[in-house]
């Protein structure tokens, strides 16, 4: 069944970077509309994909590509899900985290049940978790980063930075990785796989200032960069050395909730409060990447298979790639003559229970004239009453979730007898 949220909830951080080839793109909505969602992400499962969104105490689930959602709040006992990542801990074995506002949470049975990681103290704020590669998973915290290098069974806490952390990226060149992370104070660097001993990349522009978001550009770093609750845009640096300078031309909102990168090519996604904009020459110019959006923020960006998933405000969950699944339109058969009057159409829904359908109908194949629209229909059949015979008709008809709707299906034609 789709499902509405109906609680408005205030913004979080959520920001994850990504990997994908650059695009146009339009967005769609999926099965979770309405209400704010924070936190969105591809996570595995051993039935294969899973879709975690958080709304910060609503807690939801996916494992039909975004299409129906389960509420599984009830497993964080109202606690504020900031985040998700998944990983193997064997090659039979999925395993799921969620950082919260009261500690790190696991599940190991595909998102179903959760546990507390005990080794971060309960009433850390988990902003965010990464991995730069095989066993590591580091995780951004109210008190700085927790790490393992042992799919999550032994953590270590380095000194620094001393700093609430927000998000993580990692360059890797020629084997040899470089951590990232972005936080409280500025960007801190660590050398190696592991996370585990860290020093700031900040100069005057970046240091005392939130980062809430982190991608590598080519040999560069670009930042989310707030003062406070003032968003400053993009800021860019070299890898090896702090330098940062803003590159916001074109951006159309200053305040950048979260920050995603591709494989190739040399720019961003930027998540902002006025929708989603994209740079594709290492942040120097950004055009509008928002099409099929609803105006207003959106608070959290990811790229899963398939394509980017995001979180409007009061929209719950887009993503780009192919629209929601459409009806399949059944009877009577495409091209069918001599059909009795009054005719019923009937078609079938792949995948969850719409709210209702719209069914419509009209003599022109394109639908540009002597259209009817039936709407609310609440099942899968309908019946046309009042048709005149020997008449073709053509229709087709799309599934509704509350105020969203799905494109309309494929037109079948029909000649009344």
């Amino acid at each position: 069944m789709r499902t509405k949220l109906s609680v408005i909830l205030l913004a979080a951080i959520c920001t994850l970077a990504v990997n994908t080839a650059w695009a146009q793109t339009t967005w769609y909505p999926t099965g979770l509309y309405g209400g704010n969602v924070v936190a969105v992400n591809q996570c595995s499962a051993s039935t294969g994909a899973m879709y975690m969104a958080s709304t910060g105490t609503g807690v939801y689930r996916s494992v039909d590509g975004g299409l129906t959602w389960s509420n599984i709040s009830a497993q964080f006992g109202g606690r504020y899900v900031y985040c998700f990542y998944s990983f193997s801990p064997t090659f039979f074995t999925k395993a799921t985290l969620a950082g919260t506002n009261d500690g790190l949470f696991r599940s190991d049975d595909d998102g179903l049940t959760w546990s507390a990681v005990t080794a971060i103290p309960a009433g850390t704020k988990c902003y965010s978790i990464a991995t730069p590669g095989a066993a590591y998973i580091m995780v951004g915290t109210s008190n700085g980063i927790y790490v393992t290098g042992s799919y999550g069974y032994v953590w270590d806490h380095p000194a620094a930075p001393a700093a609430s952390v927000y998000c993580f990226v990692t360059y890797t060149m020629s084997g040899q990785s470089t951590n990232f992370c972005g936080t409280s104070n500025g960007v801190y660097v660590s050398p190696g796989p592991y996370g585990g001993s860290w020093s700031e990349l900040n100069d005057t522009q970046t240091s005392g200032k939130s980062v809430r978001g982190l991608v590598t550009s080519g040999s560069n770093l670009l930042a989310a960069v707030w003062n406070g609750g003032t968003g400053l845009g993009v800021y860019k640096s070299p890898l090896a050395s702090p330098s940062w300078a803003a590159m916001n031309t074109g951006l159309g909102n200053l305040n950048v909730n979260a920050l995603a990168q591709p494989i190739l090519g040399s720019g961003a996604i930027a998540a902002t409060d006025n929708g989603v904009s994209e740079s594709t020459d290492g942040g120097a110019s950004w055009h509008d990447y928002g099409s099929g959006l609803p105006a207003g923020a959106v608070k959290c960006l990811n790229y899963a298979s398939g394509g980017y998933f995001c979180g409007p405000t009061n929209g719950g969950v887009y993503k780009t790639g192919a629209p929601i699944l459409q009806p399949v339109p059944i009877l009577p058969v495409n091209n069918a003559t001599n059909v009795t009057v009054p005719p019923t159409l009937t078609w079938s829904y792949p995948v969850g229970v719409p709210s209702s359908y719209d069914v419509q109908y009209s003599t022109s194949p394109t639908f540009t004239s002597g259209n009817v629209l039936v709407s609310g229909v609440p099942g899968t059949a309908t019946v046309l009453n009042g048709l005149p015979p020997s008449t073709p008709y053509y229709w087709h008809v799309r599934a509704v979730f509350g105020a969203l709707t799905t494109g309309y299906s494929t037109s079948f034609e029909f000649t009344t007898a």
